[in-house]
């Protein structure tokens, strides 16, 4: 059985783009990762999954429900929170850090949101 690591400096990334395919793999070197499954992604995890030798999690999420990235990462920050209760910094690409958005967020603690070119860095003291 393949042990996995904890989160590397308390970084997960949460993946809303459903276009980012193959670059999950790069990300997975270093954090563990949530994606919001669509057919390029779910293939990119497949092809992780079967690649034991990743040290941290990738972890394809089925929010049918969410109309939007913004839905999509409401839903799921909740889990992602029951799996890595010691995170400290969320990188999210394919959603911007909207009201609601930083509403969810502040239920996990205050925090400084960075904004970036593919979404936002969000970090909250550690501990």
């Amino acid at each position: 059985m393949n042990k996995r690591m904890p989160p590397a400096n308390g970084k997960v990334a949460i993946i809303l783009d459903p276009s980012f395919g193959e670059k999950l793999t790069e990300l997975a070197k270093a954090q563990p990762v949530w994606t919001w499954d669509s057919p390029l992604n779910r293939t990119a995890v497949q092809v992780l999954w079967y690649d034991s030798l990743l040290p941290y999690q990738v972890t394809a999420f089925d929010a049918a429900k969410a109309t939007s990235a913004e839905e999509a990462f409401i839903y799921i920050l909740d889990t992602v929170d029951q799996h890595h209760p010691a995170w400290s910094q969320l990188l999210v690409i394919g959603a911007e850090p909207t009201a609601a958005v930083r509403a969810a967020l502040a239920e996990y603690g205050a925090g400084s949101i960075e904004e970036t070119t593919t979404g936002f860095i969000f970090e909250r003291p550690a501990g």
